[in-house]
């Protein structure tokens, strides 16, 4: 097959293989543990079964393959590929797949009546093709100010940090801090079934990450048509990535880490080990990972990198049973 274009996320089904959306080429492609090409899922165009600008996929709890688009939630038979349809479901920001025809995402309602405009973002589910959310899991207001633009682009694109598991349509959601770690889990009623809360030292970022966020981003900006000077907070996040393996276990990656490492913890919220990956590479810190009960997949985001790597990874516990 060719080249990716634009990798914008990875996943994992249940039997391991794995799907890379590629946003410049308008589509998913899906590939054996083994790396081998099975298939193509959607193509660039604007007719059924055809996309513009897809930014984040999931798969839900009824074998549907959606695919967040510019021109609405596309919908697709998983196993053959076969488009199902297009929902007016738009801007679904960091999608996710919950149990049965439903997922999780990020919306914004903008108050215009006020001198500066004011935002309220929330992140619901969604009962398909019902447009209006069935639940809210967190909420979280953001006054416009253009002296904040950087602020605005993380309440835009990066409000919290989400998994799901689309067999029992647990979320599990993160809210940023530099000094915490908080996960809170939902059952797919809504109600809080984890709460974990650890304290942690917060690790400031060094001059060289400061600047390589600071490029990457605008160059990711420039290519979704948001011009914004954007500057990087100083410190790391606690909690970068969120997950479920196939035990129900808890994943949380430590954004405070330059090698990618993720503390683990059961259901009931007891740690049961630490996982570091065993690389030297100086851009681990840039790999975007995700967690599913199928295994863990990530790929590169290295502004350095000219080019785009999907990764697979074998972890060592660092502690508790082998």
């Amino acid at each position: 097959g060719s080249a990716f274009a634009s990798i914008e996320e990875v996943l994992r089904d249940s039997q391991g293989n794995l799907l890379v959306l590629d946003r410049l080429q308008a589509c998913v492609r899906v590939f054996s543990p083994g790396g081998e090409f099975l298939r193509q899922i959607g193509r660039s165009g604007e007719g059924p079964g055809e996309m513009t600008e897809p930014f984040f996929m999931a798969l839900d709890g009824a074998g549907e393959l959606l695919c967040a688009d510019t021109r609405g939630l596309q919908i697709f038979d998983y196993q053959s590929g076969d488009w199902r349809a297009t929902e007016s479901l738009r801007s679904l920001v960091l999608m996710q797949g919950l149990d049965g025809r439903s997922c999780a995402a990020w919306k914004i309602d903008w108050d215009y009546t006020r001198s500066e405009p004011l935002g309220s973002g929330r992140f619901v589910r969604f009962d398909i093709p019902d447009p209006e959310p069935s639940l809210s899991y967190y909420e979280e207001e953001f006054e416009f100010d253009p002296n904040r633009a950087s602020d605005y682009v993380r309440f835009l694109l990066t409000p919290v940090v989400v998994g799901s598991d689309p067999m029992s349509g647990r979320l599990l959601l993160s809210a940023p801090s530099s000094s915490e770690l908080c996960v809170t889990g939902y059952e797919s009623d809504g109600s809080v079934f984890l709460s974990i809360e650890l304290e942690s030292e917060e690790v400031p970022k060094t001059a060289e990450e400061v600047e390589d966020e600071r490029t990457f981003y605008r160059w990711y900006l420039s290519q979704i048509s948001l011009e914004v000077d954007y500057e990087p907070t100083p410190f790391r996040q606690v909690v970068r990535e969120l997950g479920f393996d196939s035990l129900g276990r808890v994943w949380v990656q430590l954004g405070t880490e330059l090698v990618p490492t993720f503390k683990v913890f059961e259901p009931d919220g007891e740690l049961s080990f630490v996982a570091r990956a065993a690389t030297d590479d100086p851009a681990a810190q840039w790999w975007n990972f995700s967690i599913q009960r199928g295994g863990i997949a990530a790929y590169t985001e290295d502004p350095n990198e000219d080019f785009q790597r999907v990764l697979s990874f074998r972890f060592e516990e660092q502690n508790g049973p082998q």
